[in-house]
């Protein structure tokens, strides 16, 4: 009882470096030394319980007047009293320290390697695999009753939220983790669920057993069970994470459909993210947020990555919402100096994918913006903006002279499938007179070129391909719960997911 469980899936910050000012020297005593002056061997259950909670106590009020270095300091004292609850607490405390601090403005990756140089913190994580795995043996006997106790089951979720917000992936932790939790999901509270499931997405720690039971917590809900923030989490965490049930997704946006206006923008955006990602057409569940994304002013909330991610996601389906589209366009434009390289692809590539005839202004507006950085854009996101161009714009002669000098200062950075991409924009802007006459010889050299290198037999270059078949990029999500922005990993090439085992 003496732990307040806190719904913790608060998102992907970390703590910036304490700065020197705040910063207390700390001398650990080594965990044999020193504590409370409690002694848990005077007999039995109570002892080991007031011990422990003491140590909680000790735990969380270091948090709050010293951070995460005072609940180094406590753990180090403490470590060899502590039980799995302990543990647990005292890794949390750490991580939320860090999602304050990263709020704040810090450096994510500075407080990441402050936190795991200090010896007490490689002794903790130590301590809590070595619980964590005596709690997944069988025990004959309750010999943890008093003050040694394993690590509880629902403190799987905590630790492993923790891991995943300060950016650890410890396999051999979180694989314990996960064989202790998956069995016992029906004793976990919904958003204890989400949030280990979203903690595995997050590392990229595959766990089959873990998707295959949380799915099957959540098929068994209880209507209401699961708040929409919940269900908006497990979306996006089964997306990430590519594991395809198709029964689960329609069922959990039966659920949301009615729940849109609850959501804040990021959710809504990761939500159809996921929903796009994994080519679900669920239409009253993309009308229903694609109205809530729309209405009034709810467009001027969404950072431009949730905006793109957005627009990407109904062109994923092929579906669009002609009031979204509309406004989105206008904002988009409006805010299009803001906008990163692959957020002009997506939001260009969604505009050029749905036939949005409306959006005269759009197109042009986004390509003044790329032609002054071309030579910042990645080779994929310059052929899908080049290729979103030719249908929507094909005489900016501005961007597609920028374009083709960006190609020809670094022509082997391009793909035989970037290249492919760009020889059907410029044939385009050839005939519109938009391009350089160089530059379709240029690309069509050097996928030659390429072609001959690997010796691949690909079909030759015809003029007359179709770019309405293109499928475009898939967008970079973002994480969920995080402060939304760029997550600075490439586009994600990959098409396969696992199907989930009915």
């Amino acid at each position: 009882a003496y732990i307040v469980r806190e719904q913790m899936a608060r998102g992907d910050g970390y703590a910036g470096m304490i700065s020197h000012a705040d910063k207390v020297s700390h001398h650990f005593r080594s965990p044999s030394g020193g504590g409370l002056g409690l002694d848990s061997s005077d007999g039995g259950f109570a002892a080991g319980l007031r011990v422990h909670k003491a140590i909680n106590r000790r735990l969380t009020d270091a948090a709050t007047k010293g951070g995460a270095h005072a609940v180094l300091s406590v753990t180090w004292t403490e470590l060899s009293r502590m039980n799995g609850v302990n543990l647990a607490t005292a890794l949390h405390r750490i991580a939320k320290h860090c999602v304050d601090c990263g709020d704040m403005g810090a450096s994510p990756s500075d407080v990441a390697k402050e936190v795991q140089s200090v010896p007490a913190f490689g002794a903790l994580i130590s301590a809590l695999e070595q619980r964590a795995r005596t709690a997944v043996q069988p025990q004959e006997t309750d010999h943890y009753g008093s003050d040694d106790g394993p690590l509880p089951a629902q403190c799987a979720s905590i630790v492993a939220w923790s891991l995943a917000t300060l950016g650890i992936r410890n396999n051999p932790l979180l694989d314990v983790l996960a064989l202790l939790a998956y069995p016992r999901l029906d004793e976990f509270k919904p958003f204890e669920v989400t949030n280990l499931l979203w903690a595995f997405a997050k590392l990229g720690t595959p766990c089959p057993d873990l998707y295959r039971s949380v799915s099957q917590r959540i098929k068994m809900r209880h209507k209401g069970e699961f708040k929409a923030q919940c269900l908006s989490l497990a979306v996006w965490s089964f997306a990430t994470g590519r594991w395809r049930d198709e029964e689960l997704f329609r069922s959990m946006a039966e659920e949301l459909c009615s729940q849109a206006s609850l959501l804040k923008p990021q959710e809504i955006s990761n939500t159809l993210w996921a929903f796009g990602k994994q080519k679900i057409n669920h239409r009253p569940l993309f009308h229903a947020f694609g109205s809530a994304a729309s209405e009034g002013t709810a467009l001027c909330r969404f950072k431009p990555q949730e905006l793109a991610n957005t627009l990407w996601a109904f062109a994923s389906v092929g579906m669009s919402h002609p009031t979204l589209f509309a406004k989105a366009a206008a904002t988009a434009a409006r805010r299009s100096l803001n906008l990163s390289p692959g957020n002009i692809a997506n939001i260009l590539w969604a505009y050029s994918s749905v036939g949005c005839q409306d959006c005269p202004d759009l197109a042009p507006t986004l390509l003044d913006v790329a032609a002054s950085s071309a030579s910042q854009y990645k080779p994929r996101e310059l052929a899908s903006v080049a290729r979103a161009a030719a249908q929507m714009c094909p005489h900016h002669l501005k961007f597609f002279d920028a374009c083709a000098k960006s190609f020809q200062s670094r022509p082997q950075s391009f793909s035989l499938n970037h290249l492919a991409h760009l020889a059907e924009a410029f044939s385009v802007a050839d005939k519109a007179c938009s391009a350089p006459s160089w530059a379709l010889p240029a690309i069509l050299k050097e996928q030659q070129t390429q072609r001959s290198r690997y010796e691949l037999q690909l079909p030759e270059f015809e003029s007359g391909c179709n770019l309405h078949n293109f499928t475009g990029v898939s967008a970079i999500s973002t994480d969920a719960n995080s402060d939304g922005s760029d997550s600075g990993s490439d586009f994600d090439d990959c098409t396969e997911w696992p199907i989930a085992n009915k």
